[in-house]
């Protein structure tokens, strides 16, 4: 006579062993589709940033608007900026949600916070408006930007330019 309980034990075997290799074949996946998904992430970043590219290379070291207190002037120009911060603005979001990790995001685009606050005009702006620039603030903030500094250096170049003034 026929032992079912050894096919049932057999099978009951074979049937952990299937499920562990779903399990583990599962989970690779998902590991692959995590570090894909990120890649795609921050190349779509990398694309939201390139769609201020005028505006960063005007406040870049030897760009027309770096530390300058008179530029951006214009509204569109003062539109431009607040749309380039207010990126920076939604990765400090992006970033306190835990959807971009700050290593990546420091290596790629701190740089940007110094430049943008090198501008002795927006710089003024964000110290006259700051309630309007909190996460902004906050991403300074995170990227360890102090700005004590940018202000210090700010009032610095407006003094000499007062001083150049004077001479003249």
């Amino acid at each position: 006579m026929v032992d079912i309980g050894q096919y049932r034990d057999s099978a009951t075997v074979i049937g952990v062993l299937i499920a562990s290799l779903s399990l583990a074949v599962t989970a690779f996946a998902n590991f692959f589709n995590y570090r894909t998904n990120r890649a795609k992430l921050w190349l779509d970043v990398r694309t939201a940033f390139g769609r201020h590219d005028e505006v960063h290379s005007k406040l870049r070291v030897g760009g027309d608007w770096f530390g300058s207190d008179t530029h951006p002037s214009s509204p569109r120009e003062l539109a431009d900026v607040e749309a380039y911060m207010g990126l920076l603005e939604y990765c400090e979001i992006m970033m306190s949600d835990r959807f971009i990790d700050e290593g990546t995001f420091k290596r790629l685009f701190s740089y940007r916070l110094d430049n943008i606050l090198a501008n002795r005009k927006i710089f003024a702006r964000i110290s006259d408006q700051s309630e309007y620039w909190t996460d902004f603030l906050k991403l300074c903030a995170r990227m360890e930007i102090d700005l004590n500094r940018h202000g210090a250096a700010c009032d610095d170049r407006m003094q000499t330019n007062s001083e150049e003034k004077t001479q003249e």
